[in-house]
């Protein structure tokens, strides 16, 4: 799947990735984003192979966040935005 992201992003790199919420991003700017955040995970102490939840309903966000995830090396783990705190905790506990 990143390869699949980096491919997109140097193939059509101007072109519309994402849609969503009235934000228009290309694979250039998502992929400029991801990295950003993918930098970011790694400083707060993520590494290869981490589990990390994601709770965020559809939008850009929720994929510039996926792509970073992916990019830093870790385990996306989608996590329904409409879940109850209760059902959330075992899923975070893991």
């Amino acid at each position: 799947l990143q390869q699949f992201f980096h491919a997109a992003a140097v193939l059509q790199d101007a072109k519309t990735a994402v849609v969503a919420h009235g934000r228009r991003l290309s694979y250039r700017q998502l992929r400029a984003e991801a990295l950003r955040l993918a930098a970011a995970l790694r400083a707060q102490g993520a590494v290869p192979g981490d589990r990390v939840g994601m709770l965020l309903a559809n939008s850009a966000e929720a994929a510039v966040t996926a792509w970073a995830v992916f990019e830093a090396g870790c385990v996306l783990v989608p996590l329904h935005a409409a879940s109850r705190r209760d059902a959330l905790v075992p899923v975070l506990r893991g």
